[in-house]
């Protein structure tokens, strides 16, 4: 694996509070099986659940460039809000930053699949007692909206392996990592050791010089 770039970015995120309101339909079964000497039964019983609620979220990021990966900086979340910092140019001197870039439109419609997902999981959380839970169909309406800008810090990491490009994203607080390694099998313990290496070691010094910016 051939290292093209390695570099500490500050990611522009919008930072939402909102309450919602949320109904769900779930599909519940409880399954029996028992046996004869000549066949195996199963029985399937077959329930309806509904489920409704308000509930609000504090807190929620989304990523403000287009230039970034959605699916990468949510692979790398949780930040620790308690950490943001007011906003100094000082911060900025040796890290990449990336501008906020993306519309709000598109940064609603992020919002509102997050959203989504986080109530459906909620309210399905309360149906229990059965052998097998599915959501049938589900309706979520945002109440409010407030928002804020900040930035937070992400180590990038671009590689070159047998002609392909690997991108890998590192939580510039936590380390949490994320990212595709080939599929070579051969290969894989020599090019994660290669990995881990090179992110340990910027984690250590992302940790001493990381800072939040609101």
């Amino acid at each position: 694996m051939q290292a093209r770039s390695f570099n500490s970015v500050y990611v522009p995120f919008m930072l939402y509070d909102e309450g919602c309101s949320a109904n769900i339909t779930a599909k519940c079964e409880n399954i029996t099986t028992w046996s004869d000497s000549d066949y195996d039964y199963t029985k399937t019983d077959t329930y309806e659940a509904r489920r409704s609620g308000s509930m609000d979220f504090s807190g929620v990021p989304v990523d403000a460039s287009d230039k970034i990966d959605d699916e990468g900086m949510q692979a790398v979340e949780p930040f620790d809000l308690n950490e943001i910092i007011p906003f100094s140019l000082k911060y900025l001197s040796g890290h990449m930053a990336e501008a906020p870039t993306t519309k709000d439109e598109a940064l609603t419609d992020t919002l509102n699949g997050r959203l989504k997902s986080a109530s459906e999981r909620s309210l399905l959380d309360t149906v229990w007692g059965y052998d097998r839970v599915s959501l049938s169909d589900s309706s979520v309406a945002v109440n409010s909206v407030t928002s804020e800008y900040v930035m937070f810090p992400v180590w990038t990491l671009s590689a070159k392996y047998k002609q392909r490009d690997y991108i890998y994203s590192v939580n510039g607080q936590t380390g949490k990592f994320e990212g595709k390694f080939p599929v070579d099998l051969k290969s894989v313990g020599l090019l994660f050791l290669k990995i881990a290496l090179a992110v340990f070691g910027a984690i250590f010094i992302g940790l001493e010089v990381f800072l939040w910016l609101s």
